[in-house]
């Protein structure tokens, strides 16, 4: 089908058009580098949230080694010193925090972690912690539980629950809440405090 009429710009008017392209082209590069370094640098402090294992306010326990709570996320290790059973509560397999901490302190990926209980179920020997999708959940199943224990970011902490220690010889353990406290804490404490798991 012939094109029956067409739309010719002036020559003034084309000029025009090109200089503005080269004037707002630069711009417009310079807003898009400027705005993803923003985004980049907000999700870097996302990443960056340390991460508090927390108990229920009655816990006597006070701190724990990452072996320990390893263990006890394992369920290699069922009672707290004091003989309550623990209940570990994990989070979903598909967020980052359970990313985090499988690798932090199970030293295994959630994929390798997902074949452990396979085989754990398959042989009768454990079943998987619950795993819950969000913070407040994990604190509300806290609180009804003494003997439980999960992990969520240190600033959504409050006064519901109790912060432990986690302690590592080999300080491998980064962006994890080293201090026992209801709020977020850094810096570790001092030796020979608080009650071990044996």
């Amino acid at each position: 089908m012939k094109r029956l009429f067409s739309i010719v710009l002036p020559r003034r008017a084309r000029r025009s058009a090109g200089y503005a392209r080269l004037f707002f082209g630069p711009i417009l590069l310079v807003f898009l580098v400027v705005f993803g370094a923003v985004a980049e640098e907000q999700v870097e402090k996302k990443v960056d949230r340390k991460i508090a294992v927390v108990t229920h306010l009655k816990n006597t326990t006070t701190s724990l080694t990452r072996s320990e709570l390893s263990r006890m996320f394992t369920k290699k290790k069922t009672t707290w010193p004091n003989g309550k059973r623990c209940i570990p509560i994990d989070q979903l397999g598909d967020s980052k925090i359970r990313a985090r901490f499988s690798t932090q302190v199970l030293r295994k990926s959630v994929y390798q972690m997902t074949r452990y209980w396979m085989q754990e179920t398959m042989t009768g020997n454990a079943k998987p912690p619950v795993s819950l999708e969000s913070a407040a959940t994990v604190k509300k199943y806290i609180q009804k539980l003494e003997g439980a224990v999960g992990y969520i970011y240190a600033d959504e902490v409050d006064d519901s629950i109790r912060v432990l220690a986690v302690l590592d010889p080999s300080g491998a353990l980064r962006g994890m809440v080293k201090k026992e406290s209801s709020m977020e804490v850094d810096e570790p404490p001092p030796a020979g405090s608080g009650a071990k798991i044996q």
